[in-house]
């Protein structure tokens, strides 16, 4: 707030170098208030209780589409998906998950390609458990799989901060959604040719068989 009021009052009395500085010093503190702003999203999830219901993931998508709509406009970017089912799940959470897997897809671009993410499902059964499988796919830079599971960690940046600006915290608080609903997320990525995140959540859960007993399954 006072760089800002600096830059506004006195820039027209600032030589180039204490407007350089002046410069810097705002850039780190747009940074700092973006890392604060995300460590408490992630801390805060640890504590907020588990209130699943009936979720239509189609509305998540859409209402998602529309809060990312500046930046899609921005990058040209596309984003489209297949019909999707209901699950009982957190719907406010689901909406950050979603935002955040897209966002990224969407930061991630390739030089000169026009970002595009798709996303589709299906169910997998592991004899005990049903579970809706949600893909996140990209066009995008990608990244070598041997960091398939570094990335989900706090702070961790495959690439540095004048080429992708960001906290390191959104796919480690993508993680802790989807352990948040008993789930797991991967990712399948090749350098330069985009990436897949998939993430894995229980169709039904003791608390809500009733309501999920008519229709979850149908898309």
């Amino acid at each position: 707030m006072f760089s800002g009021r600096l830059s506004h009052k006195y820039s027209s009395t600032l030589d180039d170098e204490a407007k350089s500085y002046l410069q810097k010093l705002q850039k780190s503190a747009d940074r700092m208030e973006v890392l604060i702003r995300d460590i408490l999203a992630f801390s805060k999830i640890s504590f907020e209780t588990k209130s699943f219901q009936l979720c239509d993931l189609n509305t998540i998508f859409e209402q998602t589409v529309s809060d990312l709509d500046l930046i899609m406009l921005e990058k040209n970017a596309t984003v489209n998906s297949d019909p999707l089912p209901e699950i009982c799940a957190d719907a406010h959470l689901m909406r950050l998950l979603f935002f955040n897997l897209i966002g990224n897809a969407i930061k991630y671009a390739k030089p000169n390609t026009p970002p595009v993410v798709h996303i589709d499902s299906d169910f997998s059964d592991n004899g005990k458990e049903k579970y809706c499988r949600i893909y996140f796919r990209d066009n995008g830079i990608g990244f070598d799989q041997k960091y398939a599971t570094k990335i989900f960690e706090i702070f961790t940046r495959l690439h540095g901060q004048s080429e992708f600006e960001g906290s390191g915290i959104g796919l480690a608080l993508c993680k802790r959604i989807v352990e948040k609903h008993d789930g797991f997320i991967t990712a399948i990525s090749t350098q330069g040719e985009g990436s897949t995140f998939i993430v894995s959540l229980p169709v039904e859960r003791d608390s809500a068989k009733k309501q999920l007993s008519s229709g979850v399954l149908s898309q």
